[in-house]
């Protein structure tokens, strides 16, 4: 799930003659944040009316409209509910809101934090300071970045935690899995909160004996919590924290795991039903490449280790236990290589994609779609790509897709098995409304379809909208599109029926919303 993303500012105002309340309201810069998505709704925060908007894909009815007693400086969701932060009338707040219901939730804050971030399980939310951004108005500039809260969000009770570090700020958290615990990623350290007792926490700096700072790039939690797996600068091993109760506290041990011949460690991933593993790619001399199944703890002896000759940065587990490998998103050259592993019988194939590879791959199922160009004509495209086991071998399996259109957005079914891709095409003949006779009537030439990919089979199903897409999504039970308009406009089309005439069309809602939060008829 992708949470809320800047999709407008507009200084623009609305004159609305004759009706000096509503010219009032938007006086001011009109500003969109989202869509966040929850419980089946999908969710925008408008300024400067300080207004949650919800929109019911289900349902021809009003939007409904949730004014927040704040300006957020915060806002994300996650469990179906949003949660949005900021300076209320009596301090800071953090207010969270289930659109089905409607109710507004607030929690004092013991201080205006920058960031929210929500467990998984949506039971808790861990509030940190962010360096590069700027103190609210009238909060003082001088702030101790190691100063967190935890919010128990069923209890509605802040917990601040001093964290005491020589670290200068979070970059971010990890949660477990299973719940229960979160990783602070500091610039130098890990501190690993228990949630339930913030009290019970274990600081764990990484910093080598003769001082040399060790900076995380990459933290992953074990299935069941117990390890914490770190990639970081300044050493070419992964570092694996244990973790265990001890009493009221957590304790934590430390191994360096180690691959003889690596010379950096560029990607990790975790293994599937096996908490007490994890798979890392390293590289070595030029053009060669290790992947390994390392032991959590640090046995030698339940390494598995390939070595392969190719440049490889990304490892992406594609579950049952096979394993592939590439180097999109880094070497955007043609005829990347891509490798597909499968460590319990150290199986590899080594393939290249036909053509340079702009970005990450997305991963729908077991498959995984990389965004290209075709060699020979520069056309765009994708390339699906699976690894195969077949009777004597193990096969990375390439499908292409070319694109009749330009791909604007493109994003997993959170179910498995589908892709969702957004594509502007020529709306000349392409059945989209209104059907302009003269070419030069249409103010932008093109429109959207959205096109929805089985990842197995490949069969492609899709619908012409009548408006270019900017994001696409799925919530609920549909699909949505949403099409660039300051005031709202999404298209829903039932994931069960992905045909026109079962698209429906929503506009300008967000300044209905507006209207009715206002108390206007």
């Amino acid at each position: 799930m992708r949470f809320g993303q800047l999709i407008f500012t507009t200084g623009a105002a609305l004159a609305l003659f004759g009706c000096p309340g509503r010219a009032g309201l938007y006086s001011e810069s009109f500003e969109v944040f989202g869509p966040l998505e929850a419980s089946g709704r999908l969710v925008w925060s408008v300024a400067p009316a300080h207004t949650l908007v919800a929109l019911d894909p289900a349902s021809e009815g009003p939007v409904a409209a949730t004014a927040l007693p704040f300006e957020p400086r915060a806002l994300t969701s996650g469990a179906g509910r949003v949660l949005a932060m900021g300076e209320a009338a009596g301090g800071p707040r953090l207010a969270t809101l289930d659109p089905s219901a409607g109710d507004l939730v607030q929690v004092d804050l013991p201080a205006l934090y920058d960031r929210i971030l929500p467990s998984p399980d949506g039971a808790y939310a861990v509030l940190l300071f962010d360096p590069r951004i700027d103190p609210a108005a009238g909060d003082p500039v001088v702030r101790n970045a190691n100063d967190v809260t935890v919010v128990d969000l069923a209890a509605g009770v802040a917990t601040r935690v001093a964290l005491d570090t020589e670290s200068y700020a979070p970059r971010g958290v990890v949660f477990s899995p299973t719940g229960g615990r979160a990783a602070v990623v500091l610039d130098a350290g890990v501190v690993v909160l228990d949630l339930e007792k913030p009290s019970r926490r274990v600081s764990v700096p990484l910093v080598l004996d003769g001082g040399g700072r060790l900076t995380p790039e990459e933290v992953l939690f074990a299935a069941d919590g117990g390890h914490l797996f770190v990639r970081s600068t300044g050493t070419t091993d992964v570092i694996s924290l244990k973790l265990e109760d001890d009493g009221d506290a957590l304790a934590a041990s430390l191994n360096f795991l180690f691959l003889p011949g690596a010379t950096s460690l560029a990607d990790l991933a975790l293994v599937d039903g096996d908490a007490g593993q994890v798979a890392a790619l390293f590289q070595g001399q030029p053009g060669v490449s290790f992947a390994a199944i390392l032991d959590a703890d640090g046995d030698q002896g339940q390494t598995r280790a390939i070595e392969i000759e190719a440049t490889l940065w990304h490892i992406v587990g594609l579950g049952d236990g096979l394993y592939l490998l590439h180097a999109a998103g880094t070497l955007l050259t043609s005829g990347a290589a891509v490798v597909g592993w499968e460590p319990a019988t150290d199986r590899v194939d080594v393939d290249q994609l036909a053509g340079a590879a702009t970005s990450q791959p997305t991963v729908g199922g077991n498959v995984a779609f990389f965004r290209n160009q075709t060699g020979d004509s520069g056309a765009a495209a994708m390339t699906a790509v699976s690894v195969v086991r077949e009777a004597t071998r193990l096969r990375v399996k390439q499908r292409p897709l070319v694109l009749s259109g330009t791909l604007r957005d493109r994003v997993a079914d959170p179910d498995g098995g589908r892709v969702l891709l957004a594509v502007d095409v020529d709306r000349a003949g392409s059945g989209a409304a209104p059907d302009y006779d003269d070419p030069d009537d249409d103010p932008r030439g093109t429109t959207g379809a959205l096109v929805v990919l089985e990842a197995e089979s490949l069969a492609v199903a899709g619908v012409v909208l009548d408006d270019p897409i900017r994001q696409v999504g799925v919530v609920g039970a549909y699909y949505y599109a949403v099409h660039p308009d300051v005031f709202g406009d999404v298209t829903f089309v039932p994931r069960a029926s992905l045909v026109r005439d079962s698209a429906r069309r929503r506009d300008g809602f967000l300044l209905s919303g507006l209207l009715d939060a206002a108390g206007e008829d």
